[in-house]
């Protein structure tokens, strides 16, 4: 090998460099142990060499790779080995300064491999059945973790990928649901009961701001959906005529502000008690039927409350002639039930 301190000349561009590895490539068969050409005119001449045989270069290395594909595997394995730290850090300093190159680059293999890999996934998966369920327990937390907070970074993109494939599979969709939901109907009945109960607040604050923000769009969806339903509301509507009616009068307190609420539970109870008959006797105590009125006994225009205690049933007639008095202003009512 020569010493720093002695030059050498090089045979191609002609200049004169210090003899050290730093400037010329090593090569043994050399009386000093150093390449005649200096390292730039090599780096030149290999440049114009590759791109005048580029093909037959690429086609030679496939062959080699090819015969030696598993020699080569063997190899990668024992540096990723050995190197395994280094690796990942390497490879995550790419990936972030390389990150839409990649994902532009992965998406285009894949859509022009998609069958392939599809394929390939489920072979390893098959084969594999018994690696994968023990590595998903032993990371579960890790894997949730990770999941959540990559569904964090890209919600818009998950929304949007939503959106394009229930366009792409609707009728697909609607309909694996309406199978799925008549097989486990009772279940999901439980499971939203349970829901709505431990989130009530939530779910009522929801459905006011949404209905707040989209007032027109739920009013037509409803006359929509009662034009086309008319004997399904009809019947659903008398079978459920005291819980529309507790509902009505919770409504009509809220708007007055007026304490208490009161349930469909406790309209059966009063119509119990009053035995089926009108509170007022203006109409002779009358049989109420399905058609009876909720009535307040102090409105409440005039500050009654929305508890049971200030409810009685009567009959339309009645209700109506008493409108918003006081009992000892409608003396039309005569003697209570």
């Amino acid at each position: 090998m020569c010493l720093n301190n002695t030059t050498k000349t090089c045979s191609k561009c002609g200049e004169t460099k210090p003899a050290t590895s730093e400037y010329f490539s090593p090569r043994k068969s050399t009386p000093d142990g150093l390449r005649k050409d200096c390292k730039q005119c090599k780096a030149e001449y290999d440049r114009a060499y590759h791109e005048a045989n580029k093909e037959r270069l690429i086609e030679g290395h496939r062959i080699w790779v090819e015969a030696n594909k598993e020699q080569l595997a063997q190899r990668k394995h024992e540096y990723y080995l050995v190197n395994q730290e280094r690796e990942k850090e390497r490879a995550r300093l790419w990936y972030e300064a390389n990150k839409e190159r990649a994902a532009e680059y992965n998406r285009a293999h894949y859509e022009a491999n998609k069958e392939r890999i599809s394929k390939r996934n489920r072979s390893y998966r098959q084969a594999n059945k018994e690696r994968i369920a023990a590595y998903r327990e032993a990371n579960q937390e890790r894997r949730n973790a990770q999941t959540r907070a990559w569904r964090e970074a890209n919600k818009d993109h998950i929304a949007e990928y939503d959106r394009a494939y229930y366009e792409a599979y609707k009728e697909r969709h609607v309909e694996w649901f309406r199978v799925w939901y008549a097989a486990n109907k009772d279940r999901q009945l439980e499971k939203a009961r349970a829901y709505y109960a431990a989130n009530r607040d939530n779910k009522i604050r929801y459905s006011q701001a949404y209905r707040a923000t989209n007032r027109t769009h739920v009013i037509q969806y409803h006359r929509a959906y009662n034009a086309a339903n008319k004997d399904r509301a009809r019947e659903y509507y008398a079978a459920n005529k005291a819980r529309y009616k507790a509902h009505s009068h919770s409504r009509r307190a809220r708007e007055r502000n007026a304490e208490g609420t009161h349930t469909a539970a406790d309209i059966k109870a009063q119509y119990k008690a009053q035995k089926g008959k009108c509170y007022y006797a203006a109409c002779g105590h009358s049989k109420l039927g399905d058609t009876y009125h909720v009535d307040h006994i102090v409105p409440l225009s005039r500050g009654g409350s929305n508890w049971p205690e200030n409810l009685v049933l009567t009959c339309p007639r009645c209700n109506l002639s008493k409108g918003d008095k006081l009992l000892h202003e409608w003396v039309e009512g005569g003697r209570l039930l």
